[in-house]
């Protein structure tokens, strides 16, 4: 630098010193500049403005019993966290912040920080649809939507995030490879997925745009499903709007069973109108906390 310097002062020209100015890259390598454009790549949501987070946590799981006698399932500890906490600061991580979470069973109990939450009091008597529905005034805007008992890795949350779809739901293709390999699955209903394209064989790459999703929920066989929607999925401004519309349809025409409906169902009556749902295609990286069996599995396979 001294020498630089000294140059500078004899010359008085700034080319004299041309052969020692390090190179543009070598300064944003030095500053952090690529560090920054692979934050920007990993953050940046697909639309103008980052997406909140409705958690469906209302719901009452009898098989998780006696564990979730004086608390929801969402609020059992699994190495020291909660699955509410562990969901809340994955969120975080991917630039979530504002985060709803829907109460109903034992809601006294459930507590995290920096949260909102609203109620279903009504959770003996309806089903997840009626809880999501609870927060319609978050369903404004982009919004990620999350069942209450699941974990999932960061990597899923980032891949949904920069998803463009206006309803993108994640489906994790290793279902098929589990059910050929006999391995044991849940007794009750899963919700499956069938897609426009499905995987060919045991090796499969998705789009980069996902893959539109043609049949989702329990009714569809398992022999048949392509995956299995993990309980995780983001709507955008159009696409919580297009929900609410067709709910209104349903609603106004007495539709039998409204109240009791899932997600996967409100989500299939909007395929069946012609809206496009997309799949948001991983590989396992979640789990879900839907018995005494899966809550061992968390404490054994969980790192932190």
């Amino acid at each position: 630098m001294r020498d630089t310097l000294r140059r500078l002062r004899e010359t008085g020209r700034a080319s004299s010193v041309d052969d020692r100015i390090v190179p543009l890259e070598e300064v944003y390598r030095l500053v952090g500049v690529p560090e920054l454009k692979a934050n920007e790549r990993r953050f940046l949501f697909a639309g103008a403005e980052p997406p909140k987070a409705i958690i469906l946590a209302a719901g009452f799981e009898p098989q998780l019993l006696p564990l979730t006698r004086d608390r929801p399932k969402t609020m059992l500890d699994v190495k020291g966290r909660t699955i509410l906490e562990r969901q809340v600061e994955a969120l975080g991580r991917v630039g979530i912040r504002d985060v709803v979470v829907v109460r109903g069973y034992q809601k006294e109990q459930v507590t995290a920080p920096g949260v909102r939450f609203v109620d279903n009091d009504r959770w003996a008597e309806t089903g997840e649809l009626v809880s999501l529905l609870a927060a319609d005034a978050e369903l404004r805007g982009p919004c990620v939507v999350m069942y209450g008992d699941i974990i999932v890795e960061e990597q899923v949350l980032e891949k949904l995030v920069r998803q463009e779809a206006e309803v993108a739901v994640v489906v994790d293709r290793a279902f098929p490879d589990t059910l050929r390999a006999g391995e044991p699955l849940p007794p009750e209903p899963l919700d499956l997925v069938v897609t426009e394209l499905p995987p060919h064989g045991r090796r499969f790459v998705a789009p980069e745009h996902g893959t539109r999703v043609l049949r989702i929920g329990p009714d569809v066989p398992r022999e048949e499903a392509h995956g299995e929607f993990i309980g995780l999925a983001m709507l955008s401004a159009a696409g919580a709007q297009a929900l609410r519309a067709v709910h209104h349809e349903l609603a106004a025409q007495r539709a039998e069973g409204l109240e009791r409906s899932s997600l996967t169902h409100i989500l299939q009556a909007m395929i069946d109108r012609g809206h496009a749902v997309v799949a948001v295609d991983i590989h396992k990286g979640w789990m879900e906390i839907d018995s005494f069996d899966d809550y061992r599995r968390a404490w054994a396979e969980v790192a932190r």
